[in-house]
């Protein structure tokens, strides 16, 4: 687990956990990636205790692989954008405070915004609870692949519901890393 992964663990919790609040700023929306897409990783590595075939087993290992791949690539986004972020405040001398000017600029679309990550929420919740009560099978497999295409989707849609500025390119970023 790199650096960031520890410090953004040890003040997080799971997606799946609680209510997912609205980012303002592009770190917080690479977080929101991290968070998602270890769920995701989560919710694979119980199915590949399930399998009963190698070549099952093979596939979700192929599939573990590719999000980790996404999570490590969200995390250097994190690490970046947060750079940025503290550099803008401390060269505003403390006074620039990104976030509250975030939150004005979408007052209209935030509960746009906050029932898309809560939707999304309640989508990784019902894959986690039908993979504990079922066994692993192609079709399994096949609707749990769909989720990539789903995460780039609620990607795609937050861009569109900010402000073009740092934190939507943030999810126009995540999207483009789940093709």
């Amino acid at each position: 687990m790199t650096e960031v992964a520890r410090i953004m663990k040890s003040s997080t919790t799971p997606t799946v956990q609680g209510s997912v609040s609205c980012p303002l700023c592009a770190s917080q929306a690479y977080r929101l990636g991290v968070e998602i897409h270890s769920a995701i990783i989560n919710i694979y590595t119980v199915m590949a205790k399930k399998c009963s075939t190698e070549s099952e087993y093979q596939v979700i290992k192929e599939m573990i692989k590719q999000e980790q791949g996404r999570v490590a690539a969200f995390e250097k986004g994190f690490a970046f954008a947060l750079n940025c972020e503290m550099g803008r405040f401390y060269n505003s001398g403390g006074i620039v405070l990104e976030e509250d000017q975030m939150a004005q600029r979408i007052t209209n679309s935030r509960q746009l915004i906050q029932r898309n990550l809560d939707n999304c929420r309640a989508h990784i919740e019902t894959l986690e609870k039908e993979i504990a009560a079922t066994n692993v099978q192609e079709e399994t497999i096949a609707v749990v692949g769909h989720t990539k295409e789903y995460t780039k989707d609620l990607y795609q849609r937050l861009a569109q519901l900010y402000p073009k500025c740092e934190i939507s390119r943030a999810f126009e970023d995540m999207a483009d890393l789940c093709r």
